[in-house]
């Protein structure tokens, strides 16, 4: 695949002002569940954080490096990190990087290491609450360091535009080893 071309985005503030962050009972227990996987994964040594964001998208319009920025202000989307995905990519790539066992030389918790496909699960219940998948169109944020500020072992953001709620959701996780 060729590499393209970086641009300018020419951002439409008045837009990105217009964005809100939605909150809701089945988002806050999303959030609840992230911290519990925190938990969770930590005990496998190495050291994962989530982020979630679920923002309202006005009737209108919808574009995507607004919403990146609205959700993630020092973020600098451009169209080569920034790339349609599909519902089976995203799932697959996510669940992997959540089923990583860890290093057996530095000794995890292995009585994690069973609950790794219920957690999973869970997570993607959590998801499935939130966004409706026949109406989502889906997004990579895909850099090789993560979200600015972060390195990582491993990482994942994806941007779900749910058209028929007019929301999109942001799922974000990172992982330093």
């Amino acid at each position: 695949m060729k590499e393209e071309e970086a641009f300018d985005h020419n951002f439409d503030f008045d837009y990105i002002e217009s964005l809100s962050f939605l909150e809701s009972e089945s988002f806050s227990n999303f959030l609840l569940f992230q911290k519990e996987l925190m938990t969770d994964l930590y005990g496998l040594n190495y050291e994962p954080t989530f982020d979630a964001k679920l923002i309202q998208i006005p009737k209108e319009s919808f574009s995507i490096f607004e919403v990146v920025k609205k959700a993630y202000p020092s973020s600098k989307p451009d169209n080569r990190y920034l790339v349609e995905s599909s519902w089976n990519d995203m799932k697959d790539q996510v669940s992997e990087l959540l089923s990583i066992e860890g290093d057996t030389g530095s000794h995890p918790n292995e009585s994690i290491i069973p609950k790794l496909s219920e957690l999973v699960d869970t997570y993607w219940s959590h998801v499935d609450s939130l966004v409706s998948i026949e109406n989502t169109q889906i997004f990579s944020y895909q850099l090789e360091d993560g979200l600015p500020g972060a390195h990582a072992f491993w990482s994942f953001a994806y941007f779900i535009y749910d058209h028929a709620q007019n929301h999109c959701l942001a799922i974000v996780g990172n992982c330093s080893d």
